[in-house]
């Protein structure tokens, strides 16, 4: 805008603003397709990624009919 000019409602954006929230989440995918997607509400811990992976990850396997050795 120039000096002395009011503001032009067509050269402004309409901005909504919203409060930014993120998630975390742990998923995987195989040859075949994609697999399992699950979030995870807190930190990741060794603990939490072994369940994951007996849970997520199996189960996937397991919907395509393979197994961990494949």
């Amino acid at each position: 805008k120039r000096d002395g000019e009011s503001l032009n409602d067509r050269y402004m954006k309409l901005m909504v603003k919203f409060e930014c929230r993120s998630i975390f989440v742990w998923g995987c995918f195989i040859y075949l397709s994609v697999g399992y997607l699950t979030q995870i509400e807190e930190g990741l811990d060794g603990d939490l990624y072994r369940q994951i992976l007996n849970d997520e990850f199996l189960n996937t396997l397991e919907f395509y009919e393979l197994n961990a050795q494949d």
